[in-house]
């Protein structure tokens, strides 16, 4: 896992707290560090295949993130949840892919409710209102 992290450049790299959760921030627990912006670039590189996996692994990847498909698009993404300094963190980074073009994005939300569906939720109603 170290080596695929160090391949990816993935945030700032730190897995210490254990393969099974290092990229979910708990209280006083360390875990990886990584920005909207960088999940977003990591994105970009995984949907424009330049990130060095094979197409199948890359393809499967894709078909779990697979959301909802409609007549204009997909949506693919991941959710996520945690705590930072107290306070609820909930996230959900993917693209969606339509005929024209890929828009890649990444939400993150902070507040006591805080959860990757309600991050979700908001790309969603984003995504519904740029008809």
């Amino acid at each position: 896992m170290k080596s695929w992290i160090e391949t990816i450049n993935y945030g700032d790299k730190n897995i210490s707290s254990g393969i099974d959760d290092f990229w979910l921030p708990r209280e006083n627990k360390p875990s990886i560090t990584i920005s909207p912006r960088e999940q977003a670039n990591l994105i970009q590189k995984l949907v424009m295949g330049k990130i060095p996996a094979k197409e199948s692994s890359v393809n499967l990847l894709k078909e779990l993130m697979k959301f909802k498909s409609t007549e204009k698009g997909t949506l693919f993404g991941k959710t996520g949840s945690g705590i930072v300094d107290g306070t609820g963190v909930g996230w959900y980074v993917g693209f969606v892919e339509s005929q024209e073009k890929i828009i890649v994005f990444a939400c993150i939300l902070t507040g006591n409710n805080s959860s990757g569906a309600e991050a979700r939720f908001v790309v969603e109603a984003i995504l519904v209102s740029k008809k």
